[in-house]
C-alpha cells in the first residue's frame, strides 16, 4: 500500500523482489498497476507501467546463438560445440558462430613491417560487458595498455599505439592496431587482453 498524506506531492518508491534464476530465456516482464485509489486523490497520469528484466550481454548472445538450448552443456562457458578449440566464451570474445568451425584467420593476429607491429582483431559490438585492450612490452614481463575499446564507450589510443582500421561486419567488427613509432628495442611484442565487467 502507498499512502500520500494530504498536500503531499513527493514521489514513492516501490520496492518488489524478483527471484533470479539462472535460466537464459530473453528478456521479461511483468505489469505494475495502481489501482482502487481512495479518499479525495485521483491519478493524473497512466496507472500501469512495465518492467523488462534484461538478460545480461553474455546471456543475450546465448540466446541469439543456441536458442532453446541456451541452458544445454552445449552452451556452456567453457563448452565447444562445434569443435574448434574455442570454447563459446572466446567466441563471445571473437563474435564468432559457437555452432560453426572458427578458421585461424578470423582470430586475433600480430603482424610486422618495416618496425612496426600491428594487431587485428575482432570486436563482439553485442558485448557491452567487455573491454578490449591491446598491450605492449619489450621484455614480456612489463605490459602498458595500448588502444582501448570498452563494451559501451569511447575507444581510445595511447601513447604506444593508434587505431589504424574499423570495419563492421555483422555483430563484430575488424579492428586494426599499430605502434604509433617502430620499435627501438631489440625485442617488441603486442597482445590483446579482454576484460569481462
Amino acid at each position: 500500500m502507498i499512502v500520500w498524506d494530504e498536500g503531499d506531492t513527493s514521489d514513492k518508491t516501490i520496492v518488489i523482489a524478483i527471484a533470479a534464476d539462472s535460466v537464459i530465456e530473453g528478456n521479461e516482464s511483468f505489469l505494475v498497476s495502481l489501482t482502487n485509489v481512495g479518499g479525495v486523490a485521483g491519478l493524473d497520469r497512466s496507472a500501469n507501467a512495465t518492467v523488462i528484466i534484461q538478460e545480461t550481454p553474455l546471456e543475450r548472445w546465448k540466446y541469439l546463438n543456441f536458442g532453446d538450448l541456451s541452458n544445454s552443456p552445449a552452451a556452456a562457458d567453457d563448452a565447444n560445440p562445434d569443435g574448434d578449440e574455442l570454447t563459446n566464451m572466446e567466441e563471445y570474445f571473437n563474435a564468432s558462430d559457437p555452432k560453426s568451425f572458427t578458421v585461424r584467420s578470423e582470430l586475433p593476429s600480430v603482424s610486422y613491417f618495416k618496425g612496426y607491429l600491428g594487431m587485428s582483431f575482432r570486436r563482439n559490438l553485442l558485448a557491452t560487458d567487455l573491454t578490449y585492450t591491446v598491450q605492449v612490452s619489450d621484455d614480456l614481463e612489463t605490459w602498458r595498455d595500448g588502444s582501448t575499446f570498452p563494451g559501451s564507450d569511447p575507444s581510445f589510443d595511447s601513447p604506444d599505439t593508434v587505431t589504424t582500421s574499423r570495419i563492421l561486419e555483422g555483430s563484430g567488427e575488424w579492428i586494426g592496431v599499430g605502434d604509433r613509432e617502430p620499435s627501438s628495442a631489440g625485442r617488441h611484442f603486442m597482445r590483446l587482453k579482454t576484460v569481462r565487467h
